[in-house]
């Protein structure tokens, strides 16, 4: 399987794309060579922390063989997964929408187009989704609808990145604190103590490098 990659806005729950005209809204789902079935993608009300794919057929309405390819959504967590292919006429070949839904309250909607090899063929397929906020999680490879269109890829797990550790800085060691063993015994002085002997030390090795005499 390969995605189709294209530059795309990063997403949150509140970044959307630009609302779809009147005429991508009632969009056919049809093409001069090829339909898509349902002509729509409504996954409907997901619960927030997984990932979800819908089921699309695309048919060859035409007289020959015929190439497609996928233009992808515009939101970073939604994606179309396909293998380009020739698709003889009468033939149909099954590609699947994918939507990432990691924060309850989200909608989502984007639309993904598919061109055929003929000169300005090209026809818009909506994709929506309203994210919800989760009990329990519903396990992967189950379906949410009785038709089992909407069908639970994996959950989403929970990341910790770099930008997330720089945001939350090292909590600040106290230099009065008392030293201790691994049983939990104090080692009779502090942190502070520890280091100033320590300079004390390395002092005293320097001095002595020089040839000057030390008590």
């Amino acid at each position: 399987m390969r995605r189709a990659r294209s530059r795309r806005a990063p997403w949150s729950a509140s970044t959307r794309p630009s609302k779809p005209s009147s005429e991508e809204e009632d969009a056919p789902g049809r093409g001069i060579v090829f339909q898509a079935f349902p002509p729509s993608v409504k996954f409907g009300e997901v619960p927030a922390g997984c990932v979800y794919r819908f089921k699309v057929s695309i048919l060859n309405a035409g007289v020959d063989y015929s190439k497609y390819r996928i233009r992808q959504p515009k939101l970073s967590n939604v994606s179309v997964v396909y293998t380009p292919c020739q698709v003889a006429a009468g033939m149909s070949v099954v590609v699947w929408v994918e939507i990432s839904a990691p924060v309850a309250g989200a909608i989502i909607k984007d639309t993904f187009s598919i061109v055929s090899e003929v000169k300005e063929d090209i026809f818009q397929v909506p994709i929506h989704a309203t994210v919800v906020e989760a009990g329990a999680l519903p396990p992967p490879a189950s379906c949410l609808d009785e038709e089992g269109q909407v069908e639970v890829v994996e959950h989403i797990a929970k990341t910790v990145t770099l930008s997330t550790l720089r945001s939350k800085p090292p909590p600040v060691v106290s230099g009065n604190k008392l030293l201790k063993r691994a049983d939990g015994t104090t080692l009779g002085g502090t942190l502070s103590d520890v280091q100033t002997a320590g300079k004390q030390v390395k002092k005293k090795k320097t001095l002595r490098a020089a040839g000057i005499p030390v008590d």
